[in-house]
């Protein structure tokens, strides 16, 4: 993978998905999450120490750029970790479920999504922990894991559908990211379509 075309389109999605965040969110926190869709673009074609490190700086960018409201003073938090770490085990089940699934956007958005439980089960199972009132801790305000999984799985099935699209603009540049997409006849449905 170039690694160079990689940070600029996960720069771009970054600045869409924070900067257009207002403009394309439904309810109460209900938006996209074009960094979930990149990084699985990257697992279905990437080899495994590049899947991982990629969906390890997705995470950490993930986790730099949201924030939880902490404590009784209600200051905003920047949290390392919880994204970071849900990204880390989202690498592993993207590996285990690449061959499942047919090299296709239709196979891409299923990925997406079954990717996205486990991204968004662990990061609740964080920030839930973090949020039990530990000694030493602060407890995150008004912090319900319930409506914290349902507000995840709303934005959850609108990044899958959002998914169709830029898995489908993502897949033309499939060779400019240096991906090798072996052609014939035994490879049917490996390429993007």
């Amino acid at each position: 993978m170039r690694w160079p075309l990689f940070l600029i389109v996960a720069y771009i999605l970054l600045g869409l998905q924070t900067g257009l965040r207002a403009l394309f969110s439904f309810g109460d926190g209900i938006w996209p999450d074009l960094i979930l869709i990149l990084a699985v673009f990257v697992a279905m074609f990437a080899p495994r120490m590049t899947v991982a490190w990629a969906f390890l700086f997705l995470g950490i960018l993930t986790d730099l750029t949201t924030s939880v409201r902490a404590g009784s003073a209600g200051a905003d938090l920047v949290l390392l970790g919880p994204s970071t770490l849900a990204f880390v085990v989202g690498s592993w089940v993207a590996l285990q479920l690449r061959g499942v699934v047919r090299r296709s956007v239709l196979g891409a958005a299923t990925l997406v999504f079954l990717v996205g439980i486990f991204i968004h089960l662990v990061a609740v199972a964080v920030l839930t922990m973090r949020a039990m009132p530990w000694p030493l801790g602060e407890p995150i305000a008004n912090w319900s894991a319930a409506d914290e999984l349902v507000r995840r799985f709303g934005s959850l099935l609108y990044t899958t559908c959002t998914s169709l699209l830029l898995i489908y603009l993502l897949g033309r540049l499939q060779h400019a990211f240096g991906f090798v997409v072996p052609r014939g006849p035994s490879q049917v449905g490996y390429v993007m379509r």
